[in-house]
C-alpha cells in the first residue's frame, strides 16, 4: 500500500513540473514585444547631396543647422543662402516680400548664420497680414547695403503648418549686414585716402595769374 502511495506522489510532481513548464513557455511566447526593452542605441543616419564635399564640410555646413521649433498651426520657410560652390554666406537678410519687391511689413525677418541658414516663422498673425497681399508673398534676399540680390518667381504657398524648404544659390558673393566693412569697401577706402588731390594744369595755372594780376575797375 506504501508503495503505490510514493508511485502516485512521485507521478503527481512530475506531472505537475511539466504542466509548470508548459504554461510557462505558452506564457513566455504571448508576451508583448513591447515589454521587452530595447538596449540597442539609437542609429541616424543622415544622406546629404554635395559632390565634392569633404565630411568636415558637410558636418560645418549642414549638419550643425538646428531647425527652429514652431506650433503646429503655423508655417515654418527655412533653408540656406548658399553660393555656387555650396558654402554657406552668413549675414544677409532673408525675409518676405510682395509683387513690388517690396518687403512685407509686420512680418519677421531672418540673418543667415554661418551655414547660411535662416527660418521664417509665421504664426496666425502672419497670415492674417498676408491676407491682403492677393499677388502672394515671394522670398527675397538683401545684402549689408540694403539691396535685393534674389527674388523668387514665383509665390510661396504658404498655409498653416506647411513647412518649406528654400534654398537660395548666388553666383556672387553680397556685401554681408554685420555692420563691419568689406574687403572692397576697405579697398575704395584706402584707394581714395592714397590718392594725391589733382594738379592745377598749365591753363588752370595761366588763368589764375590772370585774375590775380588783372586791375580793377575804377567806379
Amino acid at each position: 500500500m506504501l508503495y503505490w502511495v510514493l508511485v502516485f506522489f512521485i507521478i503527481a510532481v512530475v506531472a505537475a513540473v511539466l504542466m509548470v513548464v508548459m504554461f510557462g513557455m505558452v506564457g513566455l511566447a504571448q508576451i508583448p514585444i513591447q515589454l521587452t526593452p530595447d538596449v540597442r542605441e539609437p542609429v541616424i543616419t543622415v544622406n546629404t547631396a554635395w559632390p565634392g564635399a569633404s565630411p568636415v564640410e558637410v558636418e560645418r555646413e549642414i549638419a550643425r543647422i538646428t531647425v527652429a521649433g514652431v506650433d503646429p498651426d503655423a508655417a515654418l520657410v527655412h533653408g540656406r543662402v548658399v553660393g555656387r560652390r555650396r558654402h554657406g554666406l552668413a549675414g544677409l537678410v532673408v525675409c518676405l516680400t510682395d509683387s513690388r519687391g517690396q518687403p512685407i511689413p509686420n512680418l519677421p525677418s531672418a540673418t543667415t548664420d554661418r551655414s547660411g541658414y535662416y527660418a521664417l516663422p509665421l504664426d496666425a498673425a502672419a497670415f492674417e497680414i498676408l491676407r491682403s497681399y492677393r499677388a502672394g508673398a515671394f522670398l527675397a534676399v538683401f545684402d549689408g547695403d540694403g539691396n535685393a540680390v534674389y527674388r523668387s518667381k514665383q509665390s510661396l504657398p504658404l498655409e498653416p503648418g506647411a513647412r518649406l524648404v528654400e534654398e537660395v544659390v548666388l553666383t556672387r558673393r553680397p556685401p554681408v549686414s554685420d555692420g563691419r566693412p568689406t574687403r572692397r569697401r576697405k579697398a575704395a577706402a584706402k584707394k581714395a585716402a592714397d590718392a594725391e588731390p589733382p594738379k592745377p594744369t598749365a591753363r588752370r595755372k595761366k588763368s589764375a595769374s590772370k585774375k590775380a594780376t588783372r586791375p580793377k575797375r575804377k567806379k
